[in-house]
């Protein structure tokens, strides 16, 4: 499972997590992708990595894509027991490339100004959408990501492409969300521009 989800943005409940974990089969093995996590204040999503501390069968991944911006550097990391470690080691067919681990490193030392500062950044932009679309009495699922799912209701690629025409590239379309288009946290000038662009859209 994915926490923050993507492609929605949305949240797993703490609560709602914890009976997953407490309620899992004797062979069953729960992976959470944590790699939006960091977008969500630490009060909204709980990090699963306090079941793995716990001893549970629970992998926790994350990667240096995101937040950190490090996409294309290919630095991430599980964590997990160390039985469940031991498990994982024969599948292992790569290494962290240096230039990626010592960007990773850098990261990790400045991490406790750099995440709360872009974390702060994007909620606010992304409040500034939620706002708007609220305004205008447009759908759409409660973010806590660095991504939106909007309810266009009509054909989202169709809607995508009418944009894409007016110079705004949309995410893809993520079947069965036929309706909803998934569009990135931009800066403020390039949220404006989308706005302005999806109005005409959505509008027209």
């Amino acid at each position: 499972m994915c926490n923050p989800n993507n492609p929605t943005s949305s949240r797993t409940a703490n609560t709602a997590l914890k009976w997953l974990v407490d309620n899992l089969p004797a062979n069953t093995i729960l992976l959470v992708d944590e790699a939006y996590v960091h977008f969500a204040e630490p009060t909204e999503i709980q990090s699963a990595i306090t079941y793995v501390k716990d001893n549970c069968n629970v992998v926790v991944t994350r990667t240096f894509s995101k937040i950190y911006g490090m996409a294309g550097a290919r630095v991430g990391f599980a964590c997990a027991k160390p039985e469940l470690i031991r498990q994982m080691m024969p599948f292992k067919n790569n290494v962290i490339p240096i230039l990626g681990l010592r960007a990773a490193m850098a990261a990790l030392r400045d991490r406790s100004d750099l995440v709360p500062s872009r974390r702060a950044t994007v909620a606010h932009i992304r409040g500034q959408l939620c706002d708007w679309l609220r305004e205008k009495n447009i759908g759409y699922i409660t973010p806590f990501g660095n991504f939106i799912m909007i309810d266009v209701g009509r054909d989202a690629r169709a809607f995508g492409r009418d944009m894409l025409r007016r110079g705004v590239a949309v995410g893809r379309l993520f079947p069965p969300l036929h309706k909803m288009l998934r569009v990135t946290i931009g800066t403020e000038r390039e949220m404006t521009r989308f706005r302005q662009t999806f109005w005409e859209v959505y509008s027209g």
